[in-house]
């Protein structure tokens, strides 16, 4: 029905043919789809007395299989929802990654910038040191290699040098700090990422043809009623 004429090889024909032995309601099945020709050339190969119970039980194991593939259908579209909410997680998770590697970036930039202070400062107060009187010079001894003008510059210089010092010091402790604050939450962060999550169904899926006998299903049916074979010899 509604099938172009086309060449058919003989043994193509032999199995056309071999479907009028088949009993007229399972020829009308093979005539509107809901039997396949290779599943009809299975039946014809069983005992004729046999062919409807068989039949049947292919009918009712593809039922099941509909209603299993139902249920899997539904269990993958949840799937699908719960995939949807994980891609989520992870675009919000690599969000923090980011902004976490922002802030690494500019905690390292803050604490070079420390350490360049506290270089400074620390050849600073060292030069103080090296080419202005000694300590216990800037006290008010007399010392005639240094006038007093020029001790209290040094002087002045120097404590200066020292709070610069101190400042830096303090600057860099706390640079460091929180470069080390920043590269723990990154690491975390990376390494949560990494753990392995529960495993989502497969998003593309194989057309099913549920609704229809398989050849599968009527060998099945026919081990199930006792015919060991529907293979040709």
């Amino acid at each position: 029905k509604g099938t172009a004429m086309q060449p058919l090889s003989n043994s193509s024909l032999n199995i056309y043919l071999s479907f009028l032995e088949l009993p007229k309601g399972v020829q009308a099945k093979i005539h509107d789809g809901r039997v396949g020709v290779a599943a009809a050339h299975q039946l014809a190969k069983v005992p004729a007395e046999q062919r409807e119970d068989i039949l049947k039980r292919a009918e009712a194991t593809r039922l099941k299989a509909l209603e299993q593939e139902e249920k899997e259908d539904e269990r993958l579209a949840k799937g699908a929802e719960s995939e949807a909410k994980q891609e989520e997680k992870a675009a919000a998770k690599q969000q923090k990654i980011d902004a976490a590697a922002v802030a690494r970036d500019e905690a390292k930039a803050v604490l070079l910038h420390a350490e360049d202070v506290h270089k400074a400062a620390t050849v600073e107060l060292n030069n103080t040191s090296r080419t202005g009187p000694r300590e216990e010079e800037l006290g008010g001894l007399a010392y005639p290699d240094w006038p007093e003008k020029e001790r209290k510059v040094f002087a002045e210089r120097r404590g200066a040098a020292k709070v610069a010092l101190r400042e830096a010091e303090k600057a860099l402790s706390k640079a460091k700090k929180e470069a080390g604050n920043a590269e723990n939450a990154l690491s975390k962060l990376t390494k949560a990422a990494a753990e392995p999550t529960e495993a989502t169904p497969a998003k593309a899926r194989k057309d099913r043809k549920a609704g229809k006998v398989s050849p599968s299903d009527v060998q099945r049916a026919a081990k199930e009623v006792g015919v060991g074979s529907t293979k040709l010899v």
